[in-house]
């Protein structure tokens, strides 16, 4: 596991100077409330597969670096059952004719052994797989404020994998791995770790979340500034 020096704060700091930017706005005049979790999508227990690992974003968001990250992770690990299903596409946001832009590596990923390629598919349906699943991957060079999808997966108990860029590092804490740089030799053998990483980890994921991520808490916060 990589531990990092980013604190909550940072995280608040990254949306309030994004904000700032974009919109030229006064900072005395801004909070963050951050983004709650709705439990109600996470409960229940569903047998994990060890062996399963995920991806769930929009394309720009890492996809193009997944093959050659999976290629590497198999050559280490020599197992023959490890397999990435992939979740990617414009369609929630309906915008599908931007998918027609990463066609070149829709057709890359659809090539190699063990790596299923799906559209995007709903919150519910996500969460059922995010339970499903050991790992979750995800190589982003995206500016993420926060990175909601990490603290959804661990919501459901699966590790997350994620890349060393603004608010994502804050997301996963102390219960997951963070990629230091986009490298796929470097990320494949963090992914290897996370392989190696107890089933425990998964769980203290989901109470980290349960504890810090509650709607109400921000329904609170939000109150107060009204």
């Amino acid at each position: 596991m990589i531990r990092h020096s980013k604190s909550s704060n940072y995280s608040q700091w990254i949306h309030i100077q994004t904000f700032i930017n974009y919109f030229n706005l006064n900072p005395d005049k801004l909070v963050t409330l951050g983004n709650p979790i709705d439990y109600s999508l996470y409960y229940g227990h569903t047998e994990r597969d060890l062996n399963k690992l995920i991806f769930a974003s929009i394309p720009f968001k890492g996809l193009q670096i997944l093959p050659e990250i999976f290629q590497e992770l198999k050559l280490k690990t020599k197992n023959e059952k490890l397999h990435l299903d992939v979740y990617s596409s414009f369609k929630l946001y309906n915008r599908e004719q931007e998918n027609i832009k990463y066609q070149d590596i829709f057709r890359k990923l659809n090539n190699i052994k063990d790596i299923n390629l799906y559209n995007s598919i709903s919150m519910k349906d996500l969460a059922y797989k995010f339970k499903q699943s050991n790992l979750y991957i995800h190589p982003s060079t995206y500016h993420e404020t926060h990175g909601r999808v990490f603290t959804e997966c661990m919501a459901c108990g699966c590790i997350p994998v994620g890349s060393d860029v603004n608010g994502i590092p804050v997301s996963i804490s102390d219960y997951g791995f963070v990629l230091e740089r986009k490298d796929a030799e470097l990320a494949a053998e963090l992914i290897q770790k996370a392989l190696n990483a107890s089933e425990e980890l998964g769980n203290k994921a989901r109470q980290h979340i349960i504890k810090n991520y509650p709607s109400d808490q921000r329904e609170k916060l939000l109150l107060r500034y009204l």
